[in-house]
């Protein structure tokens, strides 16, 4: 009998388990990078060099505005995963199109849209125009962030007389780390599947008593 039970816990706590990784794995790839790449090859059969690139961007409203990297040179392919951390936190690709050569390229990135939901598709014009050089080489707005924490703290340290400690024995207080929203998620669900399963060997355990 005791078996039995044992066994209904392993089975609420994997449930739990498999939910949760689950989400978190959902929540892991909503953040997966964006690269860029021409679609246009030339008579050889050799991959041409983009021109510019549109994005198609979805605010938080609902609005969708058309953002342009203009003068793009010498690449075939462009990662603009920083760029939209950088200039867009708040906003979603709808889709995006390449230009290399006189071909243009359209993809799209949320369901359930169509040609008639890009505003100024057929125009040359854009609501925001970057140039290439611009922003070719962004940084990871995340990690000048704790960069910047980084330095700050250690200058207050020095400023008030306080040692200055580096790598591990850095003061864990200065940084707290929020889960994301489907990670916290996942967590609850692999507790609550755990919180099952000894209830019911509780429960169990007291019948039998």
């Amino acid at each position: 009998m005791i078996t039995n039970l044992l066994k209904k816990v392993l089975v609420y706590s994997t449930i739990g388990t498999v939910i949760g990784f689950s989400t978190i794995l959902g929540a892991a790839n909503s953040a997966a990078a964006l690269i860029v790449e021409s679609e246009s090859t030339n008579n050889k059969g050799v991959i041409q060099d983009i021109s510019h690139i549109v994005f198609y961007m979805k605010d938080n409203s609902g609005d969708i505005t058309k953002v342009k990297i203009d003068s793009v040179s010498g690449t075939t392919s462009y990662d603009a995963t920083n760029f939209l951390k950088t200039e867009y936190p708040d906003s979603q690709v709808l889709a995006y199109q390449v230009k290399a050569s006189t071909f243009k390229s359209l993809n799209f990135v949320l369901d359930g849209y169509s040609l008639q939901d890009l505003p100024n598709l057929d125009k040359n014009g854009a609501d925001k125009t970057y140039q290439y050089s611009q922003v070719s080489n962004l940084p990871d707005p995340g990690l000048n962030q704790t960069n910047s924490n980084t330095s700050h703290n250690q200058q207050s340290n020095t400023q008030t007389g306080e040692p200055t400690y580096l790598g591990s024995q850095e003061s864990s207080t200065n940084k707290v780390t929020v889960p994301e929203p489907g990670t916290t998620a996942a967590i609850a669900i692999f507790a609550l599947g755990g919180f099952t399963g000894i209830s019911t060997f509780k429960g169990n355990k007291k019948q039998q008593v």
